[in-house]
């Protein structure tokens, strides 16, 4: 079974004011090994962005369900601590 991870990584912004560049998530694409690695690391958080079906039938342990189909989706994503890493699944 395949699946796509990616990264988000957050930039929190210090007494300079916030402009898009500083705020905006770094995106990477990583292998799952390499997401593997990183689970183990502080700030590290994974999020499960499929349905709240397919998460019910198959989750990975202390993953967080974000479903991209539903309407608040951007809302939640918004929401997210950008002093911490994600990893989406």
């Amino acid at each position: 079974m395949g699946c796509l991870l990616l990264v988000l990584a957050g930039c929190a912004a210090h007494d300079e004011p916030a402009t898009e560049q500083q705020t905006a998530p770094a995106i990477e694409d990583v292998t799952v090994d390499a997401a593997a690695e990183m689970l183990g690391g502080e700030n590290v958080v994974v999020l499960d962005i499929r349905t709240p079906g397919e998460f019910e039938r198959d989750r990975l342990p202390g993953a967080i369900l974000v479903d991209y189909k539903s309407e608040d989706f951007e809302t939640k994503l918004a929401e997210l601590d950008r002093g911490k890493t994600y990893v989406m699944y």
